[in-house]
């Protein structure tokens, strides 16, 4: 593949405006409809199908698996999932935002031009690196691996297909030369804005010499990730669950994944051969085949099968080989690599103190922790696991699904490669008012030509007002890029309803002030509260309430006011509440009821 590096970077900045001045909401469709392209049986999907197996080792059916991934990964919901966790607000990649904690405002400016130098164990990889630039506003440069070439050019052609207007498809380029080629790297190190590299730690130490003034380098080295189980939750979980768990955590990529488990390490009273023939059957039964492995990789797995042996016969560990996997009980302790593809290294420890003399000295290169743990352990352990350097943790089975938004590798990524940019004007009433007058319809048109930053000037917005501009019927009263949030109606028992939008932000302080009122009549965190208004209607009262019940940390009965009377009753006596929250008309009549019915209930 020829290409001049010099062109392309030129090429790249020249449309960094474009790309930054995109709406965001624009480039989550693109990503969106991309990723409803790559739905089982589509044109796209086949076509990796049928090419894939020529480069990637894995077995069809764990390919399959990972196409089944990209239209999640690019689903627009997730997708805003993914920056709000990240970012707060995907909006402040577009304007400057309110931020919870920040009295000014905040906007997201991406750096300008990325380099993704990939890695080639799970193909996938590379593309998300990808959108992590794509979605946060910056042209990217993608090196591709030299075992990962057949996807990423798939993935462009189905890119060009669906972004006919090149809102994304001529942001980004794919392209791959071999490693350690100076003429091509000391020209991208000095003018790319900056470095996202996932691979191995001499490549890594290359790219972080002769960096330009300002080039940010983000690294993601070799990791290796581990279980835990301890001997309470071996007693409390069924083995067969507890294996198909552990196995899950294995086995998906063909342990090819940084947060792939190497070693699992078991409490030191459980019995390792009941555990082990559990695991054997658990690793059978995985649903996707192991994919081919090269002579490479055969001999280190047959030099792990003869370690395993030795220390059966002279160690007193163990050994299971099966058709796809390799389990190995070693009674030697600390952290070990394991040959990958199926082989898990099972090893014991004392107690949590050991437990981290084992793994300490391996420090900067634990990634993920897979846990089976009793609630009562869960804290401590997690607590100084994370101490020496743990970045991850998740429930044994659920290591390689990951959540919406986590940080990788001890850090959101999405944060490392924009600047946040605040604007440090406090939000005060002149402020606030002349934000109003530029953004609400209704002052644009009654404030014109007047003086916005006094509050007499505005016109007194009452009842018959709002009731004349009702929210979304008449957009008057709304203002142009709404944030996400809440449409209240009052109850219409003073005339015709009004309606009143809350933002997210705004109902969230609205609780809060409730919840201080609600602590300042002795409500104590932990107590039975029982929520017994209406709720819908677009009435505000419950969902209100119950957001200030939770901050103030009460245990809630959401019972609500729309069952009868009888039944609202005896939810009451069952759980006996400290607290009610209702229309006093209501709790009268509940009252009465109980007197009716000689209940003795105490509030």
């Amino acid at each position: 593949m020829k290409f001049d590096i010099e062109q392309i970077l030129t090429e790249a900045q020249n449309k960094q405006i474009e790309l930054a001045s995109t709406p965001i909401d624009s480039i989550l469709d693109v990503l969106h409809k991309l990723g409803e392209a790559w739905r089982l049986g589509t044109p796209c999907y086949m076509k990796a199908l049928e090419e894939l197996p020529k480069e990637i080792a894995f077995s069809k059916e764990m390919i399959e698996e990972t196409l089944n991934i990209i239209p999640e990964l690019l689903n627009r919901n997730n997708l805003i999932q993914r920056l709000n966790a990240e970012l707060g607000n995907y909006k402040i990649l577009d304007q400057f935002q309110n931020s919870a904690h920040f009295e000014g405002k905040i906007k997201a400016f991406p750096l300008g031009t990325l380099l993704h130098v990939s890695a080639g164990n799970v193909f996938l990889g590379c593309i998300d690196s990808l959108l992590m630039g794509l979605i946060t506003k910056n042209i990217s440069i993608l090196k591709l691996s030299s075992q990962n070439q057949i996807f990423p050019e798939i993935f462009k052609r189905s890119f060009e297909e669906v972004d006919k207007k090149k809102i994304l498809c001529d942001k980004f380029y794919i392209i791959h030369w071999k490693g350690g080629d100076q003429s091509i790297e000391s020209t991208l190190k000095k003018r790319v804005n900056a470095i996202l590299a996932w691979g191995g730690e001499e490549m890594l130490d290359s790219y972080s010499q002769g960096l330009g003034k300002g080039v940010k380098l983000l690294d993601f080295g070799p990791k290796i990730s581990i279980q835990v189980l301890s001997k309470k939750a071996f007693d409390e979980t069924p083995l067969e669950k507890l294996a198909e768990n552990i196995a899950r955590d294995v086995c998906l990529w063909d342990q090819q994944a940084c947060a792939s488990s190497q070693n699992l390490f078991i409490e030191e009273s459980i019995n390792e051969k009941d555990l082990m023939n559990a695991l054997a059957h658990a690793f059978e039964r995985f649903p996707f085949s192991r994919g081919e492995i090269d002579t490479d990789e055969q001999v280190e797995i047959l030099k792990e099968d003869f370690r395993g042996r030795y220390n059966e016969t002279m160690e007193g560990g163990a050994i299971l080989k099966g058709k796809n996997y390799l389990l190995h009980f070693e009674t030697k302790t600390l952290l070990r690599p394991s040959p990958l593809n199926r082989s898990l290294i099972i090893k014991k420890f004392k107690n949590t103190e050991d437990l981290c003399s084992q793994l300490s000295p391996f420090s900067f290169y634990l990634q993920s922790c897979g846990y089976a743990l009793n609630t009562s352990e869960k804290e401590n352990v997690l607590g100084e696991l994370g101490r020496i350097g743990v970045k991850r943790f998740a429930p044994m089975g659920s290591v390689m699904e990951g959540l919406i938004g986590a940080p990788h590798d001890g850090r959101h990524v999405l944060r490392e490669i924009v600047s946040l940019v605040g604007d440090e004007k406090k939000l005060d009433l002149s402020s606030f008012l002349i934000e109003v007058a530029q953004q609400v319809p209704f002052y644009q048109e009654t404030m014109k030509g007047k003086d916005t930053s006094h509050l007499e000037n505005f016109p007194f917005a009452d009842a018959n007002i709002l009731s004349e501009h009702p929210i979304f019927e008449d957009q008057s009263f709304i203002k142009k890029d709404l944030e996400p949030g809440y449409v209240f109606s009052s109850g219409g028992t003073s005339g015709k309803s009004k309606y009143a939008f809350y933002s997210e932000r705004e109902f969230q302080e609205t609780a809060s002030m409730l919840a201080q009122g609600f602590k300042a009549q002795g409500l104590k965190s932990g107590q039975t509260v029982a929520n017994l208004f209406a709720a819908g209607n677009l009435w505000s009262s419950f969902l209100a309430v119950d957001k200030a019940l939770s901050i103030c940390g009460a245990i809630q009965l959401p019972i609500g006011a729309l069952g009868e009377v009888s039944t609202i009753v005896s939810y009451l006596k069952r759980f006996l509440p400290q607290a009610v929250f209702g229309l006093p008309s209501l709790l009268v009549s509940y009252a009465n009821y109980c007197q009716s019915q000689n209940i003795k209930l105490t509030i």
